[in-house]
């Protein structure tokens, strides 16, 4: 609360207390109003005229002073964060490898024909029909001998080389890049695998 300075008789001190303030000021807006006060106040003020000019320490301080919050936040529309340019990779990117299901299969007993690869699963018996898909040659080994690939289908988990009349024994193909070469050891009239 601002004190005020006046010029003015005693009268507009209602309270007596040797200046106007605040308190003279309300009980006279409550006299004017009437507004029962319970200080008598009225009867001073009526007959007492007085010339006063009251300034505010308020009014000042307004005038001069720029507001700055104290707890400002930020704008609503601002972004959420920076955005930041994008990383350049410094290491090229690894490509996944495939499993490939092939199989070499070395023609050691030196088969005449075709070589074919017949294939079967478990649940599909009927995947190809007899003697198979024909292999690709694809060089000779050490020995001479002819090596021929084929690429098993997915899910196929069986297979049998032949040459239409000879052929190895029921292969278990778990998949992945296996190498077979047919023994001289045979079960019953197929011939037995092994693997190099």
């Amino acid at each position: 609360m601002s004190k005020a300075s006046c010029t003015a008789d005693t009268t507009a001190d209602t309270d007596k207390d040797n200046s106007l303030d605040i308190t003279d000021a309300t009980r006279i807006q409550k006299y004017l109003a009437e507004i029962k006060d319970t200080d008598n106040v009225g009867e001073e003020i009526i007959r007492t005229s007085f010339n006063t000019q009251i300034t505010s320490e308020k009014d000042d301080i307004i005038e001069n002073h720029t507001f700055v919050p104290t707890n400002p936040q930020p704008p609503t529309d601002a972004p959420a964060t920076t955005p930041t340019e994008p990383e350049i990779p410094t290491e090229k990117p690894i490509t996944p490898q495939v499993t490939v299901n092939k199989v070499t299969f070395t023609n050691s007993l030196n088969w005449s024909g075709t070589i074919s690869c017949y294939y079967w699963s478990d649940s599909n018996s009927s995947m190809t029909s007899w003697p198979g898909v024909a292999m690709q040659k694809s060089g000779t080994n050490e020995y001479g001998q002819t090596l021929y690939t084929f690429t098993v289908p997915d899910g196929a988990n069986k297979i049998i080389f032949t040459n239409g009349s000879s052929q190895t024994v029921d292969i278990s193909h778990k998949g992945g890049k296996v190498r077979y070469y047919a023994m001289d050891a045979k079960n019953g009239n197929n011939y037995n695998v092994a693997t190099w």
